[in-house]
């Protein structure tokens, strides 16, 4: 991650079904969801359309915290 960026690929996968791919990223706000989604995944070729369902609280998780991936 470069400085700055304020969103993490926390990790992705491929799969069967309706979609090719399911990704779990990590953002600090809705409007880096946004950017991340317009900018970043918008942006590569073959990408017609996105599904996004954001968890907006984790009661608990073993994992990093935000802070930690963004430090």
């Amino acid at each position: 991650m470069r400085d700055g960026e304020r969103s993490v690929l926390d990790r992705a996968a491929a799969t069967t079904g309706p979609a090719n791919l399911v990704a779990s990223v990590t953002c600090r706000s809705s409007g880096d969801l946004y950017r991340y989604l317009t900018e970043r995944i918008g942006a590569l070729d073959g990408v017609t359309e996105t599904e996004t369902a954001p968890v907006i609280r984790t009661l608990k998780r073993v994992a990093i915290s935000a802070d930690e991936a963004f430090s």
